[in-house]
């Protein structure tokens, strides 16, 4: 969603939806433009974004322990706006607030980002020009002119100032180096488009096609460094008119023990990251998978080695045990398969007929005794239509084993289009059964998750896995009818039946 000049972006990074709803609902009140990760690893990415003011971080253990995501962005992002909702926290190095002090957490919050933005000011760069020679004296200069050097000297001074120009000549990289007022001294030619002399004698913030959100965040960072004389190492900047990540590092630069500006390096590291994203996934998935043997698996193994004892000793009702052991075991082992086969990257998406796919996705999962409502809006989406289907029929298939605590009532599911304004963005599927409990919303995508005593516990995190494969985000919410209502938006929609 695009902000307003005067709105700030926050970034919530909670998995208990609970207590997130609180946070959400009091910040969007106080005219904040909310973004919410679940996923500690999804919240990092967001943050190198140049667009995200503050970031509140839920303390929700084990998904987002709120000590160790500050201080795993505390380094590269120091002048990030920082809150922590949660209780008995150990020392960090944010503002944390209780559950129940949100008003307060959002007022401070707003101050801050107001305070930030009024130092803003590009009349500050009016003040002074841009040092030409930081690390020289006049002296220095004198016994240049005046030939006072020795030959050994002056061959070193030569010989280093080549190699300098070779390399902001050279490299394939943006080698930088700032003034104490954050103003360009020297810049690389190979790395821009642009002619770099457009960077010379300025500050970001006064570079023309420097983006402004990144602009400022680069220019706070040189004061951190300058002021505060830390470095700033391998920072992760997503650029998104480019859609290119980059890796950045500042470091001071000294002269006579005196900080005269700082010396950086920027490379572009887009394919290396999405390689180690790829990468993470993958071990998440394995580490899921080990999970599935050394639990899930041996439950049931159990239950079976115990009843076959019983029935060795003339309990003929323990072989139903067995059998039930055995059918949860094969569930378990398709589950995990297609979590192995969705947990991959959708290599071709295609053009879907959504309302079609629907209708027959509840013909596969759907029960003779509920009832499927289509809205009118459902029209074509891009994806691949196998797993699509697969994540319709787990949703369904959630609704009729969850959606009816009387064996007499009959369940209904609706599907339908989400909008933001008049742009279609993603879809819903809805019930109305009795719904999740609230303590139990957070747990609801993990595998092995069931409140259904024969339920094998993977299909909401097979839906998780194809929704990811997507690239789409799904959250869960209540229905309208008192049910569960999963949203699953950032679809590549196309044109509806309306």
């Amino acid at each position: 969603m695009q902000a307003a000049a005067d709105e700030p972006v926050v970034l919530v990074v909670d998995a208990d939806t609970v207590g997130r709803e609180r946070v959400v609902t009091a910040l969007e009140a106080a005219a904040a433009v909310v973004e919410i990760e679940s996923d500690p690893r999804r919240g990092r990415d967001r943050l190198a974004w140049p667009d995200i003011d503050a970031v509140v971080v839920g303390h929700s253990p084990p998904t987002v322990d709120a000590t160790a995501f500050v201080s795993s962005i505390a380094e590269t992002n120091p002048q990030m706006e920082a809150f922590v909702v949660g209780e008995d926290l150990p020392e960090i190095e944010a503002a944390v607030f209780g559950p129940t002090d949100i008003d307060t957490l959002v007022a401070e919050l707003l101050d801050a980002v107001r305070k930030r933005d009024e130092r803003r000011d590009m009349d500050r760069f009016d003040d002074g020009d841009a040092i030409e020679y930081p690390n020289v004296d006049e002296s220095e200069v004198e016994a240049v002119v005046e030939g006072k050097l020795d030959r050994e000297t002056a061959a070193d001074l030569l010989h280093k100032q080549q190699l300098v120009e070779s390399i902001f000549t050279e490299i394939p990289a943006h080698v930088f180096v700032k003034d104490e007022n954050g103003r360009h001294r020297y810049v690389s030619e190979r790395y821009f488009d642009e002619d770099p002399e457009a960077f010379l004698d300025r500050a970001d913030p006064e570079i023309p096609y420097v983006a402004p959100d990144h602009a400022w965040r680069a220019y706070g960072d040189d004061r951190y460094v300058i002021d505060e004389g830390e470095a700033i190492l391998n920072k992760e900047e997503y650029l998104p008119a480019l859609d290119k990540w980059n890796t950045t590092s500042k470091v001071p630069w000294y002269h006579d023990g005196e900080i005269v500006g700082l010396i950086g390096v920027t490379h572009e590291v887009t394919e290396r990251k999405e390689r180690r994203d790829e990468l993470e996934r993958q071990n998440e998935r394995l580490r899921r998978f080990a999970n599935v043997i050394s639990h899930d698996i041996r439950n049931p193994l159990q239950v079976a080695t115990s009843a076959l004892e019983l029935a060795g000793e003339g309990e003929e009702d323990a072989f139903d045990t067995v059998s039930d052991a055995l059918d949860r075991i094969d569930a378990i082992v398709d589950d995990v398969q297609k979590l192995a086969k969705y947990g991959q990257s959708v290599i071709d998406p295609e053009p879907i007929d959504f309302p079609e796919l629907v209708v027959q996705a509840w013909g596969i999962a759907g029960t003779p005794d509920g009832t499927l409502c289509t809205e009118d809006d459902l029209g074509r989406i891009m994806g691949d239509e196998g797993p699509v289907s697969q994540l319709l029929e787990n949703l369904f298939r959630n609704a009729v084993e969850h959606g009816s605590t009387d064996p007499g009532e009959s369940i209904t599911v609706r599907v339908g289009s989400l909008w933001v304004g008049e742009e279609r963005v993603g879809f819903f599927v809805a019930d109305d059964g009795p719904g999740i409990p609230d303590a139990e919303r957070s747990s609801v995508f993990e595998a092995g998750y069931s409140s259904a005593a024969d339920g094998s516990g993977y299909g909401l995190s097979i839906v998780r896995e194809i929704a990811d494969a997507h690239g789409w985000t799904i959250e869960l919410e209540s229905s309208r009818d008192g049910g569960v209502r999963f949203e699953i938006r950032d679809v590549d929609c196309m044109d509806t039946n309306s």
